[in-house]
């Protein structure tokens, strides 16, 4: 067991540390105190019972007595443990002893637990009887561990050891040891394992002079740095490599050679847009590749309600328990979408809610149609086709998709592309509360709901291999301070999370609390961004909105500016007909241009991109029409002279209002209205110039521009 490395990690998270019989105050407040106060607790609330007979408390008194240890604050340390989570601890309570039948079985089975516990380290009976039970019971494997290791600890932390499975896995990698297994049930084995494993550990630390099992807890805790090592929540543990087996990895791809965060800038028509179509997005494309079934199975989720994910999930396996349509795959495609806390909860309410109505083994009054569920004596789950026919043939038609899938030629997306506006919210990029209709009775509710940005980072995640993009077109048309929120620090390179092949896991990073996520749910993971993901932005530098942004992303983003490009343009010419002549868009670009820099900035030109589809002068006459003049006109608000300056419309000789006068061939034209015909006899006015928008533009009107002989 090589546990140096562990050791140098556990101290230097905590100076203070000396050993456990000098461990500082750091140690004691933040990790030792409230997991004994937590012992204490279960002992005072528990000791006289576990010393009578199992039923001489009520199962409600037990119950209190339950919430009290796992749900409310432990007085000594003012907090509530969290060792199992909200999470965790809403499918126990409402789940697995929900029901009074359940809750009575499982206070026989604590009591002998707790009894055995006490007398040692032998609890192979005790506890193979809890592990069984909680397995008919079609408990999630992740809670076989979480809870009964958890009242083994309480109740006697000199001999036994609390599992929390994915961060506890982790520990055993980077120690050496083969992990338990992501969707793998507890057994007596396994948790014998466990601890022959932590006692080997404690002779390994025996020069830091462990007392118990909460010490060696505690620098497990700490050493695998829970709270920046949790690579993200537990929607998308089915989609994480670890689910598939230690040995299953994917062909390694090289990440793209890519600023983790860049905006392409520059005024409009410099073909920021097309850069992003036709030079990065195929870069996060998988050209020619097949499509695998995950890949489709994911897609196809996104758009199902709860009984349709569940009702597919059932047809697929043919027949399951709860557990098995939680862990398919379509049923995990639809859950990482949301942000429920309880998905157990909602494929039982949906599997009863849809039984058949003289299913012996369902009673459950409020039942909607479809019927189409049965529910064997052993809690098997099955669904009858031919009601299915009669009832709900689209769910057929969805099952038939994926039956018959086969992996073909489509070109798989790595990528997302969204464009910014001005009513652009936090809510739609990263999170926030959504309504939701009840399928059953049309009830509205809420639940959170992750942003476009959390979607992707989410598949960046269960894909360390491959680079991913978000691509944000007019970046700067929204308040960027409120989309991105809290996020804008975690965007910056070395605050992302890397992934750490050798132990298969995401390390590092900045991680934080999302305000809709932790308000919901305290105990959910924190939230930081892979070093896989691209942010790539394209911004309009004539919008106004630009100097918001450069304060606000500078120092995060890379910038590359694409400027016009009139030699995109050469040796392009109009015909004009009837004429010899022609109109040689390179020059005529430049030459409105060059005069745009100088009476305005470099950053208010007009793009390649407004002459690149002219083919003919009607075209062109028209991008002049209701492109460029509105541009132009946009550009010099109420100052039209500075637009006939830009088309070379202006002579020197002066015209009667003692202004250069308009060229006879200009594109902009104007009138000076007599004052006193106009509005009467009045000195307080002088001459003004009214201008006139073109219907209709001559070709000599367009050449004069860059050839003003």
């Amino acid at each position: 067991m090589d546990i140096e490395k562990t050791k140098a990690t556990f101290k230097r998270k905590l100076p203070d540390f000396v050993d456990f019989q000098n461990p500082g105050q750091d140690y004691l407040v933040s990790e030792y105190n409230y997991k004994r106060a937590l012992s204490d607790l279960a002992h005072e609330l528990f000791e006289d019972w576990v010393g009578q007979a199992a039923d001489s408390l009520s199962p409600q008194g037990f119950l209190g007595l339950l919430n009290r240890l796992l749900r409310e604050k432990i007085p000594v340390a003012n907090s509530i443990q969290n060792l199992s989570g909200w999470r965790d601890n809403s499918i126990f309570f409402d789940v697995i002893i929900g029901e009074e039948t359940q809750l009575r079985q499982f206070m026989w089975l604590l009591h002998g637990l707790f009894r055995e516990a006490g007398a040692g380290e032998d609890v192979e009976r005790s506890l193979g009887s809890l592990l069984d039970w909680l397995n008919a019971k079609d408990c999630p494997p992740s809670l076989t561990k979480v809870f009964p290791s958890l009242f083994l600890f309480v109740w006697n932390p000199q001999q036994h050891f609390f599992i929390k499975p994915r961060i506890f896995d982790r520990f055993l990698r980077s120690i050496g040891e083969r992990p338990l297994g992501s969707g793998y049930r507890l057994t007596v084995d396994e948790y014998q394992r466990v601890l022959t494993v932590m006692k080997r550990l404690g002779t390994a630390l025996s020069d830091w002079h462990p007392k118990d099992m909460i010490d060696l807890h505690c620098f497990f805790w700490v050493a695998q740095d829970w709270a920046e090592l949790q690579p993200m929540d537990s929607s998308s543990v089915a989609n994480q490599p670890e689910a598939a087996g230690a040995d299953t990895q994917p062909v390694v791809i090289e990440r793209l050679e890519l600023p983790l965060n860049l905006i392409l800038y520059g005024p409009p028509g410099t073909g920021k847009t097309y850069e992003l179509e036709k030079g990065l997005f195929p870069r996060f494309t998988e050209e020619n590749s097949s499509k695998k079934r995950e890949y489709f199975i994911v897609d196809l989720g996104k758009g199902l309600t709860w009984f349709q994910a569940i009702a597919l999930a059932v047809l697929d396996l043919g027949q399951g328990k709860v557990a098995d349509i939680l862990a398919h795959p379509i049923f995990q495609s639809r859950l990482a979408i949301s942000a429920n806390k309880g998905p157990m909860q909602t494929i039982w309410g949906t599997l009863q809610t849809h039984t058949v109505a003289d299913c012996p083994h369902v009673n459950y009054a409020q039942r909607h149609d479809p019927l189409v569920f049965s529910k064997g004596s052993d809690s098997v789950w099955t669904i009858d086709r031919s009601l299915l026919t009669e009832l709900s043939p689209d769910i057929l038609d969805l099952y038939a998709r994926m039956a018959n899938f086969s992996e073909n030629s489509e070109l798989i997306r790595r990528y997302e592309f969204i464009t910014f506006h001005q009513s652009y919210a936090y809510e739609e990029f990263v999170e926030g509360i959504k309504p939701v209709i009840d399928e059953e009775g049309g009830q509205m509710s809420y639940e959170v709901r992750d942003g476009i940005f959390k979607q992707v980072v989410a598949r960046a995640l269960r894909d360390p291999w491959r680079s991913y993009a978000l691509f944000v077109d007019e970046i700067n048309r929204a308040n960027i301070s409120k989309v991105f929120g809290e996020l804008i620090t975690l965007l910056e390179p070395d605050k992302r999370m890397s992934w750490d092949a050798e132990f298969g896991q995401w390390v590092g990073g900045l991680r934080l609390r999302l305000p809709y996520t932790h308000t919901q749910n305290p105990g959910a993971d924190l939230f930081g961004v892979p070093d896989n993901l691209h942010l790539i932005g394209t911004m309009n530098t004539a919008d106004r909105s630009i100097a918001l942004l450069d304060t606000a992303l500078r120092r995060r983003f890379q910038f590359r500016e694409l400027m016009a490009r009139p030699d995109l343009l050469a040796k392009r010419s109009i015909p004009i007909s009837g004429c010899a002549d022609s109109i040689e868009l390179e020059k005529l670009l430049e030459a409105m241009n060059d005069r745009i820099e100088f009476l305005f900035d470099r950053d208010h030109q007009i793009g390649h991109a407004y002459l690149m589809n002219v083919h003919n002068y009607a075209d062109l006459e028209r991008v002049f029409l209701t492109q460029i003049i509105p541009l132009l006109q946009e550009y010099f608000y109420n100052d039209w002279e500075k637009v006939q300056l830009v088309f070379g419309d202006i002579e020197e000789a002066l015209d009667s209002d003692g202004k250069p006068r308009a060229r006879a061939d200009a594109i902009i034209s104007y009138r000076i209205p007599r004052i006193h015909t106009l509005l009467g006899a009045t000195d307080q006015f002088g001459s003004r110039r009214i201008y006139e928008m073109p219907e209709q533009i001559e070709p000599k009107s367009i050449i004069k521009i860059y050839d003003g002989e």
